[in-house]
């Protein structure tokens, strides 16, 4: 980087006024939608914090020995605020940390994360989820079209997006052929 002044660069400032857009468009689309969003959740936890491995997950020395945890998710916090908001509906923004076992392209050791919780079915869930992502996009293409042509990309790419669903038994049929002939079914779809 140099000497140049970060805050003056015009593809990092892009970036931070995307973001912006990007969460503002969430926000509205579960305000909209009727969800209680969470505020202030705790960013040094007991290991209930993991997401699906405890080993990725960075250890604190606390008080008197104790060990605790920074987050990986609040699922199990928003998840039991479902139960007692009227509605059902919840959604919250953290800080997530995964100690990933190597560092690439790939993974993160820190990400804003966005989550919801619900009193529903998948159906419903996956609506929410195309719901938040298409408010995020149309935000972005609304307030952003300088910052994205920064990038090469244009704003109308991202008006009004729709989501196909396939189920995972078409996903693996889809797949099987000549790149995946032996791929089965039950077998975890990875990033290829």
């Amino acid at each position: 980087v140099g000497n140049r002044n970060l805050s003056t660069d015009p593809k990092r400032m892009a970036v931070i006024k995307v973001w912006d857009a990007m969460m503002r468009g969430a926000r509205k689309y579960c305000e909209v939608e009727g969800f209680v969003t969470v505020h202030n959740m705790p960013h040094i936890v007991g290991v209930t914090g993991a997401c699906e491995n405890t080993d990725t997950l960075f250890t604190l020395d606390w008080y008197d020995g104790q060990k605790m945890f920074l987050p990986q998710s609040n699922q199990l916090y928003i998840e039991m605020l479902t139960q007692a908001i009227e509605g059902g509906r919840v959604c919250g923004e953290i800080q997530s940390f995964r100690k990933e076992m190597k560092a690439d392209g790939r993974r993160l050791a820190q990400f804003t994360l966005f989550e919801i919780e619900h009193l529903g079915g998948l159906d419903e869930l996956l609506g929410h989820l195309a719901g938040i992502v298409r408010s995020a996009a149309n935000e972005v293409a609304a307030k952003c079209a300088k910052e994205l042509e920064l990038f090469g990309r244009k704003a109308e790419d991202l008006v009004d997006l729709t989501f196909k669903r396939m189920t995972y038994g078409d996903a693996v049929t889809l797949l099987q052929g000549d790149k995946f002939p032996e791929l089965q079914w039950g077998d975890d779809l990875v990033a290829e």
